[in-house]
């Protein structure tokens, strides 16, 4: 049993959650957030397990409520608010503890303050939560009395929280540094683990005693008597920040249901609207876009807090998690995941029945559900053909809300099978594109083929008369190829058409056309390009080759032949002109360029 699932936050008792919402302080960005958590220990503590959760990158564990919030997003912490009201008797212990815990809170940060031992918004969170042994005892116990007896030790180690009551190393301020030394406080000096204590004690001075405490004598000290004044004074503020008082918070009230929600979801599935959505998207660019997609609508039509997509490897019995949706900008860690035994015979379940199936967690310290730090989750399969599966996993671990086996798997079927269909469809696509482009591009050089290059001079040759411009055409032609794939062989001949290939692509403009016209020659298309531009250009491509051919340790050279448009050119008369103006380079001692023009 989790004791926390009874009662997840302030606002799942009927009367103080009708008087937050009706508050027209609470909007929803961070500082509403901010506030919220800081009257809410229980939604804090869920809070801070969410954002230690081993699943993410690396973060610095937070150490306030401001870093706590930064950490997770507004929207994700408003998300967590989310709970839906619960029935709970004999409130009266819950309530006493939380004025106690949101006093002690108040007055560590009114010591810290004073004394310097910590930064004042880091005593503030380490007092709200100091009473995680009194909450847990007061909500592990069933009605009959019976139930676990749990301690805070036991759920720090289930969880496997950062404790904020730690001190950190070079965190704090030195207690003898006083700050303020003309305060009522500031004789006090402590050390940072006797800040909390003092609070605690100066809470129950100020009146905000659990029932399971007892009572405290009333102070003499004018100082001390000053400060308890305080303490009250901040409580109730911080309760009049959502709309709440002192009062309020003490005595049970009767008041009608209130079913209005701090989140902008629905709190129902809706799959007409999630159908329409996915079919408007089915042409996704990649897989990592309709994952990203997929898991986005969990939440937003399946009424789910977060969604991964995982790939499962069974015969090593390791998880990737690939993407995710939880409203946080949190990076995902890219190591492997060991599920639990029961975990990988719910996935293998989930795979070969293609069904949804219920993980559980296990062993505090491994699984998929304690990396992701989730008491449950659903799982469903993507892909189950593949070698490596893939699959999504969902659940309601912000708000602690049930998981229906039947309803929600069912929902959560759909999207997978929708996310099935998208993946196929970029799969076909990617194939399409491959096969097109073996039509038109050479395998060996990733150059354009003769019949592309044949094709755009056409379409150049007609636009240049058209538009009475000017148009030139380069033949290319490795020198002595035949003895370089003799001596060294056709991997490093090979290897010499794949660099000049580049030194070509990474020289002509985006404008121009470059193909492999037929074994170890090149056409070379310059529309708007005159004969005096060309010659230039032939110039540094011939150049460059030898240059590359050197840096390679290859004795790489071409000749080149240019030749320019004239008034009664045909394709193969320009080509012509410019194959005979290539053999004259080579006639000439190669290396070098011979031109055809006016």
């Amino acid at each position: 049993m989790q004791p926390l699932h009874s009662l997840p936050s302030l606002l799942a008792i009927r009367d103080l959650r009708s008087a937050v919402l009706t508050s027209r302080c609470i909007g929803g960005n961070r500082d509403d957030a901010v506030a919220l958590l800081a009257v809410d220990p229980l939604a804090a503590l869920r809070a801070l397990r969410l954002a230690s959760a081993p699943v993410w990158a690396p973060v610095r564990g937070p150490e306030s409520l401001e870093e706590l919030v930064a950490t997770l997003g507004s929207p994700a912490v408003m998300r967590l608010l989310e709970v839906p009201p619960v029935e709970i008797d004999r409130t009266n212990g819950v309530r006493s503890l939380w004025l106690h815990s949101i006093a002690t809170g108040c007055a560590a940060e009114q010591l810290a303050k004073s004394t310097g031992a910590a930064r004042p918004e880091q005593a503030y969170y380490r007092g709200l939560l100091r009473d995680l042994s009194p909450w847990l005892k007061q909500l592990g116990i069933h009605h009959d009395g019976s139930g676990p007896d749990w301690s805070g030790n036991d759920l720090v180690r289930l969880w496997r929280l950062p404790l904020p009551n730690d001190p950190r190393d070079g965190s704090e301020a030195s207690p003898q540094s006083a700050q303020h030394p003309d305060d009522p406080l500031a004789w006090v000096r402590l050390s940072p683990e006797q800040l909390v204590d003092a609070a605690d004690l100066l809470a129950s001075l100020a009146g905000f005693v659990h029932l399971a405490a007892p009572p405290v004598r009333p102070a003499d000290d004018e100082a001390l008597r000053a400060a308890i004044e305080q303490v009250k004074a901040d409580v109730g503020a911080r309760l009049a920040r959502v709309g709440l008082d002192i009062e309020r918070v003490r005595t049970p009230r009767v008041t009608p249901d209130d079913e209005r929600s701090l989140f902008t979801g629905t709190g129902e599935a809706n799959l007409t609207e999630l159908v329409a959505r996915l079919l408007d998207c089915r042409q996704a660019p990649s897989y990592s876009a309709a994952a990203t997609l997929c898991t986005a609508a969990a939440l937003r039509f399946l009424d789910f807090d977060r969604a991964f997509m995982v790939t499962w490897n069974p015969a090593c019995r390791r998880v990737w998690v690939r993407a995710k949706a939880d409203l946080t900008e949190l990076g995902l860690v890219r190591r492997p995941i060991r599920p639990t035994d029961r975990e990988n015979d719910a996935l293998a379940e989930s795979r070969r029945l293609g069904e949804a199936r219920v993980l559980v967690r296990g062993d505090p310290r491994d699984g998929l559900c304690g990396a992701i730090a989730a008491d449950r989750a659903l799982v469903v399969p993507v892909r189950s053909e593949q070698h490596l599966p893939s699959l999504l996993v969902v659940d309601r671990a912000a708000t602690a809300r049930p998981l229906d086996l039947h309803r929600d798997g069912a929902n959560a079927r759909v999207l997978a099978g929708f996310m099935s269909v998208l993946i196929e469809n970029l799969e076909l696509r990617l194939r399409r594109g491959r096969a097109e482009r073996s039509g038109t591009i050479d395998a060996l050089t990733g150059l354009a083929n003769r019949g592309v290059g044949i094709f755009a001079l056409e379409h150049a040759l007609a636009s240049a008369k058209r538009t009475k411009r000017a148009l030139c055409a380069m033949m290319i032609d490795l020198d002595e190829f035949k003895a370089l794939n003799d001596t060294f062989g056709h991997l490093v001949g090979d290897h010499a058409l794949r660099v000049t290939s580049a030194v070509l692509r990474r020289t002509v403009r985006g404008s121009d056309t470059v193909c492999r016209y037929g074994g170890e020659e090149f056409l070379v298309i310059l529309p708007d390009t005159e004969a005096e531009d060309a010659t230039i250009l032939a110039t540094r491509l011939f150049t460059a080759v030898a240059e590359t051919g050197k840096a390679h340790g290859l004795p790489i050279t071409c000749s080149i032949g240019l030749s320019s448009l004239r008034e009664d050119d045909t394709l193969d008369t320009l080509v012509g002109r410019a194959d005979g103006a290539l053999y004259a380079s080579k006639s000439r001692g190669r290396n070098r360029f011979s031109a055809d023009t006016d």
